[in-house]
Order: C-alpha cells, then structure tokens, then sequence
C-alpha cells in the first residue's frame, strides 16, 4: 500500500537531507521524446472530470478529454502497446477507457466497490483492476471494453502485479489483518490457493524472470513485523524473510539483479533506500534520501534501470525535490527540486524523460515537471489545475 503523507504550509524554505545539493550543476538542454503523457484531472465538488494529453514534444497540454466520473478519479493506466488509457474512478466504481488515436472517452465499464489498482498483461489483452470494498479483481478485455466475472481474492485487496509473461497475476491483501498473496491465472481468470503473510503487507514487486514475488511487510503502522517475503512463485511458498525495517515501497532492476526497498522513520519522516541482491537476499547499504524535516513519497525505477528517483517533500515547507541515485554506485546524485509537492511519476517508454506531479500548497494548483534522467535537468513545468493520477503512452 502506497501512503502519501499529507503536508501542510510552513515555513519557505526546503529542507533536504544531509548532503544533497539544493540545486543541479549545468546541463545541456534536455531532448523530450515522442510520447504523451496523460494526467487526470480532478473536479472537486463537481460530478465531472477530464484526462488532458500533454505531447512530450511540446509540452503544451491538449485538448481535455472529458469524463463523468466522481471529484476524484484515481489512477490511470496505458496498456503497452500504447492504444488505450484507462480511468479508474473509485467514487463511482467504474473504469472508463480513452482511445489515444481518437483522444475519445467510451462507456464507463462498472468493477467493484472502491476500486484501487489496476494492471494490465503485457500483451495488452486484459486489465484486472482490485477493488478494495469489494474483495474482488474484474478482469477487462481490452479488445471490447468487457467486464469479466469479478474474481474473488479475499479481505481489503490493495495491489496487484502481473509476472512478465502474463500468465499470472498476484494481488496483495489483508491489510492489518493476516496478509495474503492470491494468485490469479490470465489463461482461465481463477483463483489459486492464497498464500498466508504476516500481518500488514504494503507493496508487491515482481522480479523480471517471474520466479519470485516480493512482499513488504509491516510498516510502523502495524507493529511487530518488519521484513521483506521472498515468495517462491513455482511453488507458492514464503523462502526465509528479508529482516528490514518499515519497509514502504518495493521495485526490482530490469536485469532482476537488485531489489529496492524505500522505508520511513517510525513517524512518516526520514527514510532511506536500500539495494537488495536477489541473489542472495542479503541488504546493502542504505542510501539516505531524507532528513527528519521531511517525507519520501514514492519512488520508481526508470525502465532501463539506471537510476532509481525518488520523490520527496519537506514537512516545513512546500517545496519538494526529486533524488535520483545511481543504480551502478548505489549514490544519491544532488536533488532536483520541483514547484510544489511531488507524490506521483511516470516514465516514458523509452525512459529517456520522468514526469513528476506536484502541488502547489496555497495556490490550490498542480504542476507537471519534465526531467530528463541522462542529465537530470527539469524542463519547464507544466500547470495544471487538479491533477490525481498520471501515465505515459507511446
């Protein structure tokens, strides 16, 4: 589960964590590639939304692509071959799909209760989307834009990965309960036998070659347990844990070599991140990311796997930055700071630019920056005016 720590205004200054540069040395201006990056755009206190293309090229956000859908959409996702976007409302339990050729929204498609997640097979073929209320996983043919029998999955589902060669999906549940892991098959969308967890899993990642599942465990949210499951997907069962403390947020190298692990102090402030060998499963050193006068977000590998950015805000201001590390040396590089709060990013394809959505504490509004990760040089942000959620296509 992925927690955004909500920040008030303070002071105007940013804290960043001890030795981190403020501000990057001069780069070369950055080449923006062929995509589109998609933002939702929220409507609060409306019945109405929008979903506004932004063509990497220009940066010039395009034509609103209007929905109704509830204040609040919350997440979007493209399918890999760049075709379809899809909106997923949890107020109004729906999945709406946005053809990218046309820039045209069709029906919404009706999942279950609070619909929280969604991922899509690498053939493009289905989105399963998790929802929460429901304790279900609806499978969609993209094809078509049909719903499928909901597939039962058990108690407060939050996450769901599906292993690169599609043919299974695992969704994360239990919350503060026992956790478990359901497997799904995409051949025959049933349910395998779940797998028992300790309680409190927060986030799943798959390795590359999809023979195991990591599970974190036990943010300081729910106690005791503190560790990382390595589950044995040929088998189904929990190899011996990783030992780490609230852990927060988990992604693995494209090479599958290595195994981030992102974890925050015992009260949401601070945190590091720390390389894993999957090959053995032992913890390296970690690498700090922020000081007690401020809060890591999230954080995301980029697809070619040499940088690792993670999103940080300062809880005595609102400004925010972006720290990139370097996967080859395991070092934080200076931070990249952004207009506002940053708590979502998306890559293009290619990887070659990140995408970084911020709020604007007092000003009621939202930004986009463009970063280019060869240089890690922000280009100019993009204002918007609600944003909740973002993907790239192309």
């Amino acid at each position: 589960m992925r927690i955004l720590v909500a920040v008030s205004a303070g002071a105007v200054i940013t804290l960043l964590a001890p030795g981190l540069a403020s501000a990057n040395p001069p780069a070369a201006a950055p080449r923006w590639p062929a995509a589109t990056v998609y933002v939702a755009e929220g409507d609060p206190g409306g019945d109405s939304a929008a979903v506004i293309p932004i063509p990497a090229t220009t940066g010039q956000p395009g034509t609103p692509i209007k929905v109704h859908v509830s204040a609040d959409p919350a997440l979007l996702a493209a399918t890999p071959d760049g075709k379809t976007v899809y909106l997923v409302d949890e107020g109004s339990g729906t999945v709406i799909p946005i053809d990218t050729a046309t820039s045209t929204a069709g029906a919404p498609i009706p999942v279950g209760s609070s619909p929280i997640a969604i991922a899509i097979t690498p053939d493009s073929r289905t989105a399963y989307v998790v929802s929460q209320g429901s304790g279900t996983v609806t499978p969609i043919d993209t094809a078509t834009s049909t719903a499928g029998a909901p597939i039962p999955v058990g108690s407060s589902p939050i996450a769901i990965a599906i292993t690169p060669d599609g043919q299974t999906a695992y969704v994360l549940g239990g919350i503060a309960e026992a956790g478990e892991v359901t497997p799904i098959s995409t051949a025959t969308d049933k349910p395998g036998l779940a797998i028992t967890l300790a309680r409190g899993p927060d986030a799943i990642a798959i390795a590359p070659d999809g023979k195991t599942a990591y599970v974190a465990i036990g943010s300081f949210f729910y106690g005791a347990h503190q560790e990382i499951d390595p589950i044995q997907t040929a088998t189904g069962t929990v190899a011996t844990p990783i030992p780490f403390a609230n852990p927060y947020d988990l992604a693995v190298t494209p090479d599958g070599k290595t195994l981030y692990a992102l974890s925050t102090g015992p009260a949401g402030y601070g945190g590091t991140v720390t390389p894993i060998q999957t090959a053995t499963n032992t913890a390296g050193r970690p690498i700090e990311v922020a000081d007690q006068q401020s809060n890591p977000v999230s954080f995301a590998i980029t697809p070619d796997g040499a940088n690792v950015y993670v999103l940080v805000d300062s809880v005595v201001s609102c400004d925010g930055s972006v720290i990139p590390i370097r996967t080859a040396a395991s070092t934080a590089q200076p931070a990249v700071p952004v207009a506002g709060l940053p708590h979502l990013i998306a890559f293009t394809p290619d990887g070659e630019t990140a995408y970084v959505v911020a709020s604007t504490c007092g000003a009621g509004s939202y930004t986009v920056t463009p970063i280019a990760t060869a240089t890690s040089h922000a280009g100019q942000p993009i204002p918007l005016r609600y944003a909740t959620a973002i993907t790239v296509a192309g």
